[in-house]
C-alpha cells in the first residue's frame, strides 16, 4: 500500500524459462505435450504506475508481465514475442497498520480490477514470415480478452525488513470469438 498522495512507478524486467507446463486437467507435463515445443525462454519488460489515493486505498495501472522483447521456443525461428494484457484496479488495505482493522504483525489487502486486452499478433503476416524462413510469432503470450477479477494479498511481518507474503489472483475472461492463431481461427477463448 502507498501512503496518501504518493506516486510510484516501476520498471519490471523478467527473464523466465521452463521445460514443463500444466495440461487442461492441471497435471504437470513436458512442454512438448502441451505446446509442442521443447523449452520456453523469454525476456519480458513490464511497468506499473500506482497512486496512494488514501493510506488504505491504492489505485494501479500494471503492465507486468508487459512485453516479451525476446523469446526462444527451442524450435528455430518461432517466438512468443508480444504484449501481455494490462491490469487496472484498486487495492484496499483491510488488515494492517493503516487498515480498517489495525494490526502491526499482519496485513491483508484485496484488489478488484479489469484486464484490458492489448493488441495481438497479425498472424497473416506471421504466416508469411514463417513461409519465408524469417523469425515469426507462433503464439501470443496472453489471451487478449477483456476480463475482470481480483487479487488477494496476505503478509506476515517478521520485522521491518522482512515479511512472508501469500498472493492469489483470479480473473474471469469474457468469451472472445474468432481468436486468431498461426494455424487459423479458433471459435472462442
Amino acid at each position: 500500500m502507498l501512503p496518501k498522495g504518493v506516486i510510484r512507478t516501476r520498471i519490471v524486467p523478467t527473464y523466465a524459462f521452463a521445460n514443463k507446463g500444466f495440461d487442461e486437467d492441471g497435471e504437470l507435463v513436458d512442454l512438448t505435450e502441451t505446446l509442442v515445443i521443447e523449452k520456453l525462454k523469454f525476456f519480458n519488460l513490464g511497468a506499473a504506475l500506482e497512486y496512494g489515493a488514501t493510506d488504505w486505498l491504492t489505485a494501479a495501472l500494471q503492465w507486468a508481465p508487459g512485453y516479451n522483447v525476446w523469446s526462444d521456443l527451442g524450435t528455430g525461428e518461432a517466438t512468443m514475442n508480444g504484449a501481455f494484457d494490462l491490469f487496472a484496479g484498486a487495492k484496499v488495505l483491510i488488515l494492517g497498520d493503516k487498515g480498517f482493522v489495525p494490526n502491526e504483525t499482519m496485513r491483508f489487502a484485496a484488489a478488484l480490477g479489469v484486464k484490458i486486452p492489448m493488441p495481438g499478433a497479425d498472424f497473416d503476416k506471421e504466416l508469411e514470415n514463417m513461409v519465408a524462413g524469417d523469425p515469426f510469432i507462433a503464439a501470443d503470450p496472453d489471451k487478449h480478452a477483456f476480463g475482470m477479477g481480483g487479487r488477494l494479498f496476505f503478509d506476515y511481518i517478521i520485522n521491518s525488513d522482512m515479511f512472508i507474503n501469500l498472493y492469489n489472483e483470479t480473473i474471469y475472461y469474457f468469451p472472445r470469438e474468432d481468436v486468431e492463431h498461426l494455424g487459423g481461427v479458433e471459435d472462442e477463448v
